[in-house]
């Protein structure tokens, strides 16, 4: 089909090219009037035990800090692996780029590849997104604060002295909410020109399909049989020159 056959096409077709159009426009419409997204996100640091041999908190985390953040996170995480398909997606990869606008997820961040698991960092990382800052901002918080209780928790013994216990630091120290509106401008100039690319298919293929039913019925009709003159008709009204009575008279 050359480009003259699809305008041709359109032409004949020009209602069904207008209903896809005005279809697109909506969908077009709808996307200007679409809201952004408030997102926040922040680091629990778990803290092992400062010791002579061992003063710097933070590099000092060993596997037994790691599986306490582990155990943690399964305590309070909103859902499997803390709210996100980790086996989709990476650590790279926050609670927005899953198309979650509205949840929350806690994580213990995985440096393995495809084959194996690698957690070698006593961090969760809380992200929470929603539709107003007030709302994002308080489930942050609650999520944190459950966070810090589940961490006191699994070390509520007397045997454990206060200094031996793992103590959680906030990164950064205040929880802050971003808004994330998206590239709007392109996503309504992808929609138009998907629209009307569908559009334009949807009149050309409408049009060859009517076609081709408009030639079948022909070819139908062609094939049928024609009604045969009334008996009468067939009669030869002249005489018989045979020797009958006809002729003689």
């Amino acid at each position: 089909m050359t480009t003259w056959d699809a305008v041709a096409a359109c032409r004949r077709r020009w209602y069904v090219l207008l209903a896809g159009l005005l279809v697109t426009l909506g969908l077009v419409a709808g996307l200007a009037r679409v809201d952004g997204v408030y997102a926040a996100r922040v680091d629990v640091v778990f803290l092992a035990p400062a010791t002579a041999a061992a003063p710097n908190r933070i590099a000092s985390a060993s596997s037994s800090v790691i599986a306490i953040a582990g155990q943690v996170q399964r305590m309070v995480a909103p859902g499997p692996h803390g709210g996100i398909n980790r086996a989709a997606t990476s650590d790279a990869v926050g609670l927005l780029g899953t198309g979650v606008d509205d949840g929350a997820a806690i994580v213990l961040p995985d440096s393995g590849g495809q084959w194996a698991h690698g957690f070698d960092r006593p961090v969760l990382s809380i992200e929470v997104t929603g539709a107003s800052p007030a709302d994002v901002l308080a489930r942050t918080r609650q999520l944190v604060a459950r966070v810090e209780a589940a961490t006191l928790g699994l070390q509520d013994d007397p045997r454990i002295a206060a200094d031996n216990r793992i103590t959680t630091s906030l990164s950064p120290a205040v929880p802050q909410v971003s808004y994330h509106e998206g590239r709007r401008s392109l996503s309504m100039l992808a929609a138009l020109l998907l629209g009307l690319a569908l559009s334009l298919v949807l009149a050309v293929a409408s049009d060859r399909r009517l076609r081709a039913f408009r030639d079948l019925r022909l070819r139908r009709r062609a094939r049928l049989p024609t009604r045969s003159p009334h008996p009468r008709l067939l009669a030869d009204p002249s005489p018989i020159a045979d020797g009958s009575p006809r002729d003689r008279r």
